[in-house]
């Protein structure tokens, strides 16, 4: 089936045909065809081969009643029930919250207090703590934090 009109010339076929090379064209309708029908039952198989592993797994999870039991409740009215919501906090007592937490945190920043007072061990306000350092300095053999925190 040559695609082209010219004639083929003998001689030249007979020299292509002893060197190797194909003396016909290929057929690329037939080819079409079968690679068509082919892809079409490719796909059918892959379809059942899914279902068959879908409905399997199906029944193995199925199986597992001590796993899935836990979630699998029924109120006595026969209806599955959910475990409860979680506790959220509503915008109000979150606002109120954070204004009593930011209060506590500058109390702890500008008032004198005992940390723990069994130990000795006091707490200053930042800018009496800023002053003192600045005027005394750090020691080499004394930790910072310490140096500040001793009464």
């Amino acid at each position: 089936m040559s695609t082209h009109n010219e004639p083929e010339n003998p001689q030249e076929l007979e020299k292509a045909v002893s060197a190797g090379y194909e003396h016909r064209d290929f057929d690329f309708g037939k080819i079409g065809k079968g690679s068509s029908v082919s892809l079409v039952i490719l796909c059918a198989v892959s379809l059942v081969a899914t279902f068959l592993v879908l409905m399997i797994y199906d029944r193995v999870v199925q199986g597992r009643s001590s796993f899935m039991s836990t979630f699998d409740r029924q109120s006595p009215s026969g209806r599955a029930t959910l475990p409860p919501a979680p506790l959220l906090q509503s915008n109000i007592t979150a606002k109120t919250d954070i204004a009593d937490l930011r209060k506590a945190e500058l109390e702890a920043m500008t008032t004198y207090g005992y940390v723990d007072k069994e130990k000795g061990i006091v707490r200053i306000p930042v800018d009496a703590a800023i002053d003192r350092l600045a005027k005394t300095g750090l020691s080499a053999s004394a930790p910072a934090a310490q140096e500040a925190t001793t009464p």
